[in-house]
């Protein structure tokens, strides 16, 4: 038992903690034609990831005011794990809405997926969502789109 005991010991003092990378950054949303986008993730963002344990966040809210179609695009500058860290950016497909169609998707390029390697050799997977839009054109009210962070 004292062997148990002396076992056990020894593994709790070797054992290290699984520490959490800081990722931090800012980000832009934009539209090219006559689009409102509101940011609702925090701008600049700064959390704390482990490796395979993903963080999920509501991005935006983009509401298209006149039929027609734009063309979203989401860039990231990541300042950290590193001081100069890389930029990605990911394009959604045409959004095309209201009056010109009543079911309207927004569809990120990629399958909404980006990857970040960062020069410290941290990889960062973003996965954006997919938007599908039903309804009447006249209660209309905008997608919110979310992005997931994982350290991977």
């Amino acid at each position: 038992m004292r062997k148990f005991f002396f076992s056990a010991a020894i593994l709790l003092a070797c054992a290290t903690p699984a520490l959490a990378t800081p990722i931090g950054g800012s980000y832009t949303v934009t539209a090219n034609n006559a689009a409102t986008i509101t940011d609702i993730m925090t701008d600049p963002f700064s959390i704390n990831l482990l490796v395979g344990s993903p963080q999920t966040f509501n991005f935006a809210n983009i509401f298209q005011h006149t039929a027609g179609t734009s063309t979203v695009t989401a860039t990231f500058n990541f300042t950290a794990p590193t001081t100069a860290g890389p930029s990605v950016s990911l394009a959604a497909d045409a959004f095309l809405t209201p009056g010109d169609s009543m079911h309207d998707t927004l569809t990120w390029a990629n399958g909404g997926l980006a990857v970040v390697n960062f020069s410290n050799g941290d990889v960062l997977d973003l996965n954006f969502t997919d938007q599908t839009y039903d309804g009447s054109s006249n209660s209309y009210t905008g997608l919110t789109p979310t992005v997931k962070f994982t350290l991977v």
